[in-house]
């Protein structure tokens, strides 16, 4: 499957924190010279290790409470290095579709099935769809990817939610649900090709913890 890269400019850390709340403290993913992965606070333009949690994976093996006494507590070493994603490799990003009412007009004026998307507004069955996961999944201004097979295609943000093991929120981040509307629109049951493929997906830069918003 042929795709053309683009860039994009998910946000910046400043901005992430003027639309989620400007609060102190952000939790961060970088990449170490080491070429380790660390879970670390975002504080004043500065990256720090958290005492007792190493990775994004094992922050969301424990519950959130634990989580914010760890991320609230005494603050580690300061970390160097650049800035990934928000994801752990264990990771899926899924996405709910046809949520409001103005998406539901959307689909229906550029589908050849519109009456899908009516029923689907309707149902109480949510649409759920897997989009991503970290291989898939690329971070601040990093490289989109669009279906070379596709005459639109279109960035969708979103607000994304992350969920630990025992189902609570931890945080919310921003996500960008790249999507070849033109192949959607021909055939709903194109839905997976035209949301998921290499570079559809982009996060970040940061997870705001549900405690500072």
């Amino acid at each position: 499957m042929a795709t053309h890269l683009l860039k994009t400019r998910v946000l910046s850390p400043h901005m992430h924190g003027k639309l989620l709340c400007a609060m102190t403290k952000k939790l961060a993913v970088i990449q170490t010279t080491e070429a380790a992965l660390h879970l670390s606070t975002f504080v004043d333009g500065r990256y720090f290790s958290i005492p007792g949690l190493r990775t994004l994976t094992d922050a969301l093996r424990i519950r959130r409470a634990e989580l914010q006494t760890l991320v609230d507590g005494p603050q580690g070493n300061e970390i160097f290095g650049k800035l990934m994603p928000p994801i752990s490799a264990e990771s899926e990003i899924w996405g709910a579709g046809v949520t409001y009412l103005r998406s539901r007009d959307a689909r229906k004026e550029e589908s050849g099935v519109p009456d899908v998307y009516q029923r689907v507004y309707e149902a109480d069955r949510p649409e759920l769809f897997f989009k991503s996961n970290a291989r898939r999944t690329v971070g601040t201004l990093g490289e989109i990817g669009i279906r070379a097979d596709s005459n639109e295609s279109v960035p969708e943000p979103e607000v994304a939610i992350v969920v630990n093991i025992f189902q609570e929120i931890i945080g919310l981040t921003i996500c960008n649900d790249v999507t070849a509307r033109s192949i959607e629109g021909e055939n709903p049951l194109y839905l997976s090709q035209a949301k998921i493929y290499s570079g559809s997906t982009s996060i970040g830069p940061m997870i705001t913890p549900m405690w500072e918003i």
